[in-house]
C-alpha cells in the first residue's frame, strides 16, 4: 500500500509538471507566428517591407495546414500502379482572352477535367509542394502579376495578388516542410528582382535579398534540409528572356536562413540543383578559351568545385539526388546520354552502350526522369536550342534498368516523362479546328500522351474548342 500511494502521489506530480509546462508552450502555430528567434531581424528596408526574419525549417505540424501524408518513392509494381490511377497531365488551355488551367486524367474526356484556375491571360510556372498537397502557378493579369495557390484535395484556389514578375524564370520554389516559398519580384517598373519569403498560405512576406541595381535574382531553390537557399543572380535586363548563353550568365548564391548571410559562391552559373545539404550539382557557361560547359559539384564547406564531365548540352537529377543523367557530344560526331552516381563518383551506363556503341543521332535536351529514376525522356534535336521558337523534334525515353533507347513520336516538343514512367505528355504545333476557324497562325499546340512501350496511338488531351494548350507537367493526387 506504501508503494502504491507513493506510485500514485508521483504521478500527480508528472502530471501537475506536464500541465505547468503545456500552459507555456506552444506545440503549433498560425500562418501568422513566426518561426523566428527572439532576435529575429524586424527591421525595413527602402522598398517597404520588412527584412526577413531569422528562419529555421519546422519541425512542428502548422494549424491550418493539414498534415500530408509521407511521400515514399516508388521501388515496386505496387507503388509504380499507385501512382499510374492517382497521376494527372497539368495544361493550360487559351481562348481569345483568357488562360485556363486543369488537372486531366490520361485517356480521360477532356469534359471529366477538373479546371483549378481561370480568367487569366497567362498560368506558367507550376510547381507542386513538397508535400503534394498545393499547387502553386503565376497568373499573369492584364495589371498584375499573382501567384495561385491551389489546395489539390479540394481544389480550392487562393491569389497572392502581386506577389512575383512574370518571366521563364519565376517560378516559386517551396521549402522540404511545405511550410514556406520563396519567389522573385520586381522593384516597381525596374527590372531589378529580390527574392520574397512567404507562408503557405501567401501572408507572411519577408525580404530575403535587398535590391541590387541592374541585378536579378532568380530560380530561388531550398537546400534538402530547408535551412538554406541556392539562387542566381542574373542581369536584370537579361532576367526571364529566351534561353541563351549570354543570357544564362550569373551568379550562384546561397542565403542562409539562421543567419540571413548571402555568401557568393561561384561565378559563371548556367544552372544548378541540390545534391544534399551541404553540396550542390553545377552546370558552367561555357568556358571563352576551351567552350567547355562542365558539370561540377561544390561545397559549402569549401574547396575547389570538382568536374565530373568537361562539357555537356543538358542534364536531369533523378528525384532522389542519388544520380545524375546528363548529355554530352557535337553534331557531326553524335551524342550520348550517361547515367552517374554522384555518391560513388563513377559513370553507371550510357545509352550507347545498349547498341552496340552505337552514338544518338541528334542533339538531346529537355532531360526529365520518372519518379523512381529508371526511365528517362527527352527530345532529340537538330541544330541549336535556343530562340523564341519551340524547335520540335523526336520524342524518345531510355530505361537505363531494361536498357533501350525507344523514338516514340517524331515532329514534336516540350516532353515530360509520367511519375510512374509509363506514359510522356509532350505537344504538337497542330491547330485545332478552332484555331483554324479563328485564322491563327502557327505556333498554336496541343496536347498528347504516349505509351513508353510504343504500342499504342498516341492520345490528344485537347479538344478542337481549345485554340491551343501547352503541358505543364504532371501531378499526383
Amino acid at each position: 500500500m506504501k508503494t502504491s500511494s507513493s506510485w500514485w502521489l508521483t504521478s500527480l506530480a508528472v502530471i501537475a509538471l506536464l500541465v505547468f509546462m503545456g500552459a507555456g508552450c506552444s506545440f503549433g502555430r498560425s500562418a501568422d507566428d513566426s518561426d523566428a528567434s527572439p532576435d529575429a531581424l524586424s527591421e525595413t528596408t527602402d522598398s517597404g517591407l520588412p527584412e526577413a526574419e531569422i528562419v529555421s525549417e519546422p519541425s512542428e505540424q502548422v494549424p491550418g495546414k493539414p498534415a500530408a501524408p509521407e511521400k515514399t518513392k516508388p521501388t515496386s509494381s505496387a507503388g509504380i500502379a499507385e501512382l499510374s490511377q492517382t497521376q494527372h497531365v497539368l495544361l493550360t488551355t487559351e481562348n481569345a482572352e483568357t488562360a485556363s488551367l486543369h488537372l486531366q486524367r490520361p485517356g480521360a474526356d477532356a469534359d471529366t477535367r477538373d479546371t483549378v484556375a481561370e480568367d487569366a491571360l497567362f498560368v506558367p510556372q507550376t510547381v507542386v509542394s513538397e508535400d503534394g498537397s498545393t499547387l502553386s502557378y503565376i497568373a499573369l493579369r492584364k495589371t498584375r502579376q499573382d501567384v495561385g495557390l491551389v489546395d489539390l484535395d479540394s481544389l480550392e484556389a487562393a491569389l497572392v495578388e502581386d506577389a512575383i514578375y512574370t518571366g521563364d524564370d519565376s517560378a516559386v520554389a517551396w521549402n522540404p516542410a511545405s511550410t514556406r516559398f520563396v519567389a522573385s519580384r520586381t522593384h516597381g517598373l525596374t527590372p531589378s528582382r529580390s527574392l520574397l519569403l512567404f507562408h503557405f498560405d501567401g501572408t507572411g512576406e519577408q525580404l530575403l535579398t535587398p535590391r541590387s541595381e541592374g541585378d536579378a535574382d532568380v530560380e530561388p531553390a531550398f537546400s534538402p534540409d530547408g535551412a538554406a537557399i541556392a539562387y542566381r543572380r542574373v542581369d536584370a535586363d537579361l532576367a526571364g528572356l529566351e534561353e541563351s548563353t549570354a543570357i544564362k550568365e550569373g551568379e550562384l548564391h546561397v542565403y542562409d536562413l539562421a543567419s540571413g548571410k548571402d555568401t557568393l559562391l561561384l561565378e559563371h552559373v548556367h544552372a544548378f540543383e541540390w545534391i544534399d545539404a551541404e553540396t550542390l550539382l553545377v552546370w558552367r557557361t561555357p568556358d571563352p578559351r576551351t567552350a567547355n560547359e562542365p558539370l561540377q559539384t561544390v561545397s559549402l564547406l569549401g574547396g575547389e568545385p570538382v568536374s565530373f564531365v568537361t562539357t555537356a548540352s543538358a542534364f536531369a537529377v533523378t528525384p532522389d539526388r542519388k544520380r545524375v543523367a546528363y548529355a554530352t557530344g557535337v553534331v557531326r560526331e553524335g551524342f550520348d546520354v550517361s547515367l552517374y552516381d554522384l555518391n560513388k563518383e563513377e559513370v553507371l551506363t550510357t545509352a550507347s552502350s545498349f547498341s552496340d556503341g552505337e552514338t544518338l543521332p541528334k542533339r538531346p535536351t529537355h532531360l526529365s526522369f520518372s519518379e523512381d529514376g529508371e526511365r528517362l525522356s527527352l527530345l532529340f534535336t537538330t541544330g541549336a536550342t535556343t530562340g523564341s521558337a519551340p524547335r520540335p523534334g523526336d520524342v524518345a525515353v531510355i530505361d537505363f534498368g531494361k536498357e533501350f533507347v525507344r523514338t516514340l513520336v517524331e515532329d514534336a516538343f516540350s516532353p515530360r516523362i509520367s511519375p510512374d514512367g509509363e506514359l510522356v505528355a509532350y505537344e504538337t504545333l497542330e491547330k485545332s479546328e478552332q484555331a483554324i476557324k479563328d485564322g491563327l497562325p502557327a505556333g498554336y499546340a496541343t496536347v498528347w500522351t504516349v505509351s513508353v512501350s510504343g504500342e499504342e496511338e498516341a492520345v490528344r488531351m485537347t479538344t478542337e474548342e481549345d485554340r491551343t494548350s501547352h503541358q505543364e507537367g504532371w501531378v499526383v493526387r
